[in-house]
């Protein structure tokens, strides 16, 4: 079996998979069968040892992932959301940003509860604090304690495999930071180390620069200017910003040339010791040690005298990795670091197996290479990808190397002379600033940004699938075959597509959005969106969830009134995103929050209307969306002028009812509108105030949504929830549910939560 190691890696990862999404009987058995059955085949025809080795491997994935995810500090977890102090010592300091804030990780020893109850424990927290830190201070903590990392909706970050990859186990805001005393340790020389080379940067470059320098060469990305930040990754280019193999293939290579000039075995050595450093500087981040594990690998075989094969190395770089945290697996840094590396591997072969001797060629295989290896990943991560993303690189890497190379020599000198570093940083800030403009050329031509929705598990298996059977095509000179299955995979896109296409389902998701409403209805050939929360909720979770659904365009938005709750999120992302009209009701007040929204809308030129009482908007064949409410000329206060709104598709609907309360109802139900609703979005948040029994009777909801958060602001009311377990109408609340999706097909009326409802 030739690379039985990758061969162990990709078992071992099926384990790691099982380990967290089997959890009936029947998928672990089904699990266990299949991994034996497939090491039988792999022996069978190989006729290798090695094979055997592979449902073993699957075997402790499995249980190692299994192992990871129990709860290893049972008694500290019923201080979760409670104010705790904890003692303990610094670990590391994560990042310190400009501003002053900082993130680090604290090694805990006890945990005080603030009601004589100490507890003892070596739980791993990741602190975030105002208050200056070093690795090795011993420090007291206070604050509270958070543990819960489930997802709220569906496009919100994985916080809960990202925390258990790293082994952190809680997370505390810090009220207050008490210095108890310090320790030396290496973490500590090193931080001082990567705080004098960031003032280097500082002093010898603009500052934009220098936050780019400083996260190139330090892992400080924190600091980057924003604008330059979301310039990288829209072109597809972030990797050149992170730290990664460049870097440790030019410092490796250079100190490995200079040091084993004097003596080989000693040079060696001091290489090892100064990348092992170099890591710890840096973050010790997934690529730094997997770049840095591979060239430990490169050195022992250069000992041992066998061929270096990067695609073997890194897989065992893999393996090392994912026996230490299987959780790993589930990283995006993980994955598009050892999928580049593993494209690299493969095109190395091919020009290899075609003796390819012109340089410009094999640089653009590579290119090519790495970017249909990582596209995937990124769409299914990020949500969007870069057309022209090869094409960027293609040009800018060889540029970001001498710039990675410059910026080692800037930070050298800058100890010795601030003249000097001053005069090495001019070709590097030119270097960037070319860089920059080359960036801004590909975010202005078509298809330079690409918003593809998560990308299905199925279809980048089947893609990677592809992949490797088009590599085996080419390695076997079997061309005419590689070029059908490119055929083949091309048309079962297309069919898919097509399939998609002629779905006709409408859903529904209620977003998790605090104390307020936001709602983004999509149907065949549309999407609309029902408020949108209040400040940050646009650019942190309306946005993420139109991206992650694939949504390019959004078609309508109703905003019920002008509170920040409810139109707030839409002003954050008005410029992010294409929206055509935005609709307001007949009655609103003109606050600064309308005069924002009317601002916005003239300089993007989106249409801003009233959507009027009585009033009919076709969304395709078979859903409409209908203004119910207000009626004209109202002088009520401004939650009773919101706008209500029902949404009805072929086989369901949903009725929209903004900040309302019994005054409005009862206007509703002496007009004998017809508010009949599968769904009813509960009138300001379940305020006891509205959602009357009368108000409900009428609706006749299946099922009531409350957009709210009842242990702030006790919404909704038990009065009302009471009222509708008593006639059986099945209630969510966002706060504890999360995302709340509800699908209407010709099957019937589905609904989802993100997370198990635990309210009591």
């Amino acid at each position: 079996m030739k690379r039985p190691v990758f061969y162990i890696l990709l078992f071992l990862a099926i384990g790691i998979i099982a380990g967290r999404y089997a959890k009936e009987l029947w998928h672990i058995a089904l699990f266990g069968f299949s991994v034996c059955f497939a090491g039988y085949c792999a022996f069978k025809l190989t006729k290798n040892v090695p094979a055997f080795v592979l449902p073993f491997a699957a075997m402790v994935g499995y249980i190692l992932c299994v192992y990871a995810g129990i709860p290893h500090h049972t008694e500290v977890d019923r201080l979760t959301d409670k104010q705790i102090s904890v003692s303990g010592r610094v670990h590391s300091v994560l990042y310190r940003s400009n501003s002053g804030n900082s993130c680090f990780l604290l090694t805990a020893e006890a945990f005080d509860d603030k009601e004589n109850s100490v507890i003892s424990s070596d739980a791993r927290i990741r602190v975030y604090s105002e208050e200056r830190v070093y690795p090795g201070d011993r420090i007291i903590v206070e604050g509270k304690l958070q543990g819960d990392n489930e997802k709220s909706n569906p496009a919100d970050f994985d916080r809960k495999a990202y925390m258990l990859a790293r082994k952190q186990d809680y997370t505390v805001y810090a009220d207050k930071v008490i210095y108890k005393g310090s320790e030396l340790s290496l973490n500590a020389v090193m931080q001082g180390i990567k705080e004098k080379a960031c003032e280097v940067f500082y002093k010898a470059m603009p500052e934009k620069d220098a936050e780019l320098m400083c996260g190139m060469m330090l892992g400080e990305t924190v600091n980057i200017d924003s604008d330059i930040d979301e310039l990288y990754k829209k072109t597809g280019i972030y990797h050149a910003i992170a730290i990664s193999g460049l870097h440790i293939t030019l410092v490796g290579g250079i100190l490995l040339k200079l040091l084993t000039s004097f003596n080989k075995t000693i040079g060696m050595i001091a290489t090892i010791a100064i990348l092992s450093c170099y890591c710890i500087l840096t973050g010790c981040s997934v690529s730094v040690v997997r770049a840095v594990i591979m060239f430990y690998i490169m050195l022992l075989g250069s000992v041992l005298l066998y061929d270096y094969d990067i695609i073997s190395s890194g897989a065992l770089s893999a393996c090392i990795l994912l026996v230490y945290s299987p959780y790993y697996l589930f990283d995006a840094g993980f994955q598009l670091s050892f999928g580049a590396v593993f494209a690299i591997g493969a095109v190395r072969d091919i020009t290899e197996r075609f003796k390819g001797n012109n340089k410009i060629i094999e640089a653009a295989g590579f290119n090519l290479g790495v970017d249909l290896a990582v596209k995937p990943i990124s769409a299914f991560h990020f949500y969007y990808v870069n057309i022209w993303s090869v094409i960027a690189n293609l040009i800018i890497i060889p540029f970001m190397s001498a710039a990675v190379a410059l910026g080692f020599v800037i930070a050298l000198a800058g100890f010795i002379s601030d003249g000097a570093a001053k005069l090495l940083a001019m070709p590097v800030v030119l270097i960037l600033n070319a860089v920059e403009g080359w960036c801004r050329f590909f975010e202005h031509i078509p298809l330079s940004y690409v918003i593809t929705g998560r990308l299905p598990w199925l279809f980048i298996l089947l893609y990677f699938v592809f992949l490797f059977v088009v590599y085996k095509g080419i390695m076997l000179n079997k061309l005419k075959g590689a070029l059908v299955t490119v055929a083949v995979f091309i048309c079962l896109c297309i069919g898919a597509r097509v399939c998609s296409s002629l779905k006709n389902t409408t859903e529904v998701t209620f977003l998790k959005v605090g104390q307020g409403d936001c709602a983004v209805a999509a149907g065949k050939g549309y999407c609309i969106v029902v408020d949108s929360g209040n400040e940050g909720n646009g650019e942190n979770v309306l946005l993420p969830h139109l991206m992650y659904k694939g949504v390019s365009k959004v078609d309508k938005v109703f905003i019920s009134h002008t509170d920040s709750d409810h139109i707030k999120g839409i002003t954050e992302i008005i410029g992010e995103i294409n929206i055509e009209d935005i609709y307001l009701p007949s009655v609103y007040n003109e606050n600064e929050n309308y005069k924002e929204l009317e601002s916005l809308c003239n300089t993007y030129n989106i249409n801003l209307d009233i959507f009027n009482q009585g009033e009919v908007i076709r969304l395709n064949k078979t859903d409409k969306i209908e203004c119910l409410y207000p009626y004209d000329n109202l002088s009520l206060e401004e939650n009773n002028t919101s706008m209500v709104n029902r949404l009805v598709s072929g086989k369901g609907s949903v009725l929209f009812t903004g900040d309302i309360e019994a005054e409005a109802e009862q206007l509703l139900l002496k007009s004998n509108t017809d508010l009949k609703a599968d769904v009813l979005k509960l009138a300001h948040h379940g305020s006891p105030y509205s959602n009357t029994k009368e108000f409900i009777s009428e609706v006749k909801p299946l099922l009531a949504v409350a957009s709210a958060q009842k242990s702030v602001y006790g919404h909704p009311a038990d009065k009302v929830i009471n009222f509708l377990e008593k006639n059986k109408i099945t209630c969510y609340i966002t706060e504890y549910s999360g995302a709340v999706t509800v699908k209407f097909s010709q099957k019937g009326i589905y609904v989802n939560t993100q997370r198990e409802d635990n309210y009591e």
